[in-house]
């Protein structure tokens, strides 16, 4: 199991009851294209995986996300530009 699998895991059993957290695309990988942030430090063409998405309000889903280069962005659904690859698709 990897760690980015442990952490999906992880964070299923904390919030499985909780109706704001969305895992369907949980393994998911997706890829940076823009945002309307001036100060964001991802690079076009950054990948990472979605580790969950926070429904945070019925306006916006925020999608949290491993990157591979390390950084803590979250993208929201909606506003920012990504390619998301199917958990199939990603192997």
């Amino acid at each position: 199991m990897t760690d980015i699998q442990k952490k999906i895991d992880a964070m299923f059993k904390l919030t499985k009851k909780l109706p704001n957290f969305d895992f369907s695309k949980s393994g998911c990988r997706v890829e940076f294209v823009s945002m309307n942030d001036p100060y964001h430090s991802l690079e076009r063409g950054s990948k990472g995986t979605i580790i969950y998405i926070h429904n945070s309000d019925p306006m916006s889903r925020v999608l949290v996300i491993e990157w591979d280069n390390g950084h803590q962005i979250s993208l929201i659904e909606g506003k920012d530009n990504y390619h998301i690859t199917p958990k199939e698709e990603s192997k």
